[in-house]
């Protein structure tokens, strides 16, 4: 016999590792304690069919013999309903039973392993023989050696011919994903012609080899794994080119973090590669799932210490996108270690219980990982169709500053909206408590999940198509506000679209949030149907009861109908008048021009008035001294007229020209002259001061004088005689007069 040789220092290693962990789960006392196996069920008898035993009953009672039916016993006496709280205990009991059971049955199988690594690597079963580790391990290496050179090789083509150039400091975000992805997506074709090189050769050299082809197969999966893991993190970090980074990362700590997770993957796949070999040959499942709750913690480990480098991402991000910075900001690292603490509990406990759960402390890295493809490819997207539209300038001007898409913001949110949930998706599915079946436990919650996510993008997207639409119709109507002074004002008005608009807008939001709550209720087993039944009943007796609701409602559509009024002009109803601000379904809102802010129901209005409608005819008084020859007024307003007409800033506001109606009354001062002119609502403001302009240069041109107030003071003497202007009566009678006036002037001034 082959004298046996002496175990491997590595399994002594382990094993010294696994003694303290093995003494929380399986102590001595604990193991005296545990009850065997449970005795066998008694299968019982047959039951008699209903229908045989109904005609066994009747034809004895037939024969005349007397039937007592014994019923079996019904609650906790025989076997009912057991309590809550005993349910509970029995479950706890059973868990920890469960728990020492595999904690025994791993105690046993870390006992065995050493004579198991001594059989497998020292005195192996045909076709194996001895030393064979070391044969695959060489063989591995020279395949994964070759491919890395076909790799390499196939890289530096790839790289001339399909990645984009880098982009220059300051670049858009669009240009450096575009640069990341293509990146991301040579180091893709260089690692799958690495790893069909190698498996290449592996065929050549060892197709028969089951010891080869189980180190082979296992350092595959670590290579894979641990390639598409590091590929992603440097697309996130790009540690050394701080000009394509995407995320607000300093260059000291995205190195720090890239090292970091490099050490992290690389070691916790070194160990479930090597669980994943001893599975291959059929070596101890506790010794492979200890190797596997190293992996874990060291994952754990290595994400825990990463967060905390990263701590500060999160405030960056809501600085740079100006919006608060909230409590998660600062500690999402706190959440987020605690979750890891989580499942990493969840991971060990389910490997003693020999339940199927791997991969939930991987499952936050991929979630990201998975949330951050999402969210680039869509940026890259948008990028592409919602570029920002240069400013509209006039001939010969400077461009502006460029306008945002319209639909930018839309996609952004619904971008952020799809990454995450995307994300969480993946997350809660790790855990296999039937999100995505229909008859999971919580499908429910998906549902309701679901809709609320294509609710909201579809209300942010009706809301963004309307909110475009009345931008356009707001930019296109001619002078939305009136300049003036006088209280007569009355703005142009929005077109009609525009005023309908907010109203449709509405209602189809009202009728996507009614929509998702009724599939959401439905999707909790409620019974919709009921629902709308009730809502008619519910319209129904508001009907009755709010007459006066129900008339400001049908009052206010026909008004709408009819085309009565638009937000932006200026309207009187009789008890209130203003420029309509808002319109709702039961009322409007006018403000007027001193302020104040008017709701007027729809239901009382008897009489509407519209000052701001299709045009609107100014007539101004002039006034000039006695004397003033009228048709020489009337010349100088008509070629004034002609002269505004010709204006290019001014002679498209009129529709009418200026022109003279002559003398429109004799006043005390002197001559009234009325001239007007006709133009569309609201301009007629610019232009009255342009006219009042032009005419006074005109009058002081040709040498006519405004009229003025006079007061002509004439005194008597004893004989009716005009007294001299020198004389000191006259003087008197001069000043006292003046004194008059100006107490007149100041009481006016007074009035409000």
């Amino acid at each position: 016999m082959t004298p046996a040789r002496p175990v491997p220092a590595l399994s002594c290693f382990l094993l010294l590792l696994l003694a303290g962990w093995l003494a929380l789960f399986a102590p001595p006392a604990l193991a005296q304690h545990l009850p065997g196996p449970p005795p066998p069920q008694q299968q019982a008898p047959d039951a008699v069919p209903e229908q045989d035993l109904t005609g066994i009953v009747e034809a004895a009672q037939k024969a005349g013999l007397e039937i007592l039916v014994l019923r079996p016993a019904t609650g906790a006496a025989a076997g009912g309903p057991v309590p809550p709280a005993e349910e509970a205990e029995a479950e706890v009991d059973g868990l920890i039973r469960r728990l020492t059971l595999g904690a025994e049955a791993m105690k046993a199988d870390l006992a065995a392993t050493p004579g198991w690594l001594d059989t497998t690597l020292y005195h192996p079963a045909p076709p194996l023989t001895p030393f064979w580790l070391g044969r695959a391990t060489l063989l591995t290496v020279f395949s994964l050696g070759l491919g890395g050179l076909a790799g390499w090789a196939a890289g530096r083509r790839l790289r001339r011919s399909l990645l984009p150039p880098p982009p220059a400091p300051g670049a858009l975000l669009g240009t450096r994903l575009r640069f990341l992805l293509g990146r991301s997506v040579v180091a893709l074709l260089v690692m799958a012609v690495i790893l069909l090189v190698s498996t290449l050769v592996a065929l050549v050299l060892g197709t028969r080899d089951s010891g080869f082809r189980g180190v082979f197969l296992s350092t595959l999966e670590v290579a894979i794994t641990g390639g598409l893991v590091m590929i992603a993190f440097r697309a996130i970090l790009a540690p050394w080119r701080p000009d394509s980074r995407v995320l607000p990362f300093e260059d000291a700590e995205a190195k720090r973090i890239h090292l970091l997770m490099r050490l992290t993957v690389w070691s916790a796949l070194f160990f479930s590669g090597v669980a994943a070999l001893v599975r291959r040959m059929q070596g101890p499942d506790g010794f492979a799932d200890l190797l596997l709750d190293l992996s874990t913690l060291i994952v754990a480990a290595g994400l825990i210490r990463a967060v905390y480098l990263a701590r500060p991402l999160f405030v960056r991000l809501a600085e740079a996108d100006l919006r608060p910075v909230r409590f998660w900001h600062r500690h999402w690292h706190v959440l987020f270690t605690t979750y890891l603490v989580f499942t990493v509990v969840v991971t060990l406990l389910a490997r003693l219980l020999d339940l199927d759960i791997e991969g939930l402390v991987a499952a936050p890295i991929l979630a990201v990982l998975i949330g951050l493809v999402v969210k680039g490819l869509g940026l890259i997207a948008i990028e592409s169709f919602y570029l920002d539209r240069p400013a509209r300038s006039a001939a010969g001007a400077e461009p502006g500053p460029p306008v945002t898409h319209p639909w930018r913001g839309w996609a952004l949110s619904s971008l952020n909206h799809v990454a995450l949930a995307a994300a969480a998706v993946w997350l809660v599915s790790r855990w296999d408590i039937g999100l995505l079946t229909p008859d999971g436990r919580v499908h429910a919650v998906w549902v309701i999940l679901l809709m609320a996510l294509v609710g909201s993008i579809g209300w942010e997207a009706i809301r963004t198509a309307f909110d475009r639409r009345l931008a356009e119709e707001e930019g296109t109507a001619p002078g939305a506000e009136g300049e003036g002074d006088g209280e007569s004002e009355m703005g142009t008005g929005k077109s009609r679209l525009a005023t309908l608009l907010p109203l449709f807008r509405n209602a189809v939001l009202i009728a996507i949030l009614v929509l998702v709550s009724m599939v959401m209720l439905s999707s909790l087993g409620v019974d919709v149907a009921p629902l709308f039944a009730g809502a008619g009943l519910i319209g129904f007796a508001v009907g009755f009861g709010a007459q006066a609701l129900v008339r400001d409602v049908f009052s206010g559509v026909f008004f709408l109908i009819d085309d009565a009024f638009r937000v932006g002009e200026y309207i009187e109803t009789g008890s209130a008048k203003g420029t309509v601000e808002r319109i709702s379904i039961r009322s409007m809102q006018l403000r007027h021009q001193n302020g104040p802010l008017h709701t007027v129901p729809f239901g009382e209005i008897t009489q509407l008035t519209n000052y701001s409608r299709d045009w609107v005819i100014m007539k101004l008084p002039i006034a000039a001294r006695y004397g003033t020859d009228p048709e020489k007024v009337r010349k100088i307003v008509k070629k004034l007229g002609l002269a505004l007409l010709e204006d290019p800033e001014l002679g498209p506001k009129f529709i009418e020209p200026l022109k003279s109606q002559g003398v429109l009354e004799i006043s005390d001062t002197g001559l009234v002259f009325r001239v007007k002119f006709k133009t569309r609502p609201g301009e007629q403001f610019v232009l009255r001061k342009t006219v009042f302009h032009r005419i006074s240069e005109a009058f002081a041109k040709e040498g006519i004088e405004f009229a003025g107030r006079e007061v002509r003071v004439r005194v008597l003497d004893e004989d009716d005689r005009t007294v001299p202007p020198d004389d000191p009566r006259a003087q008197q009678a001069v000043a006292a007069a003046a004194g008059e006036i100006a107490t007149e002037a100041a009481q006016g001034e007074q009035k409000p």
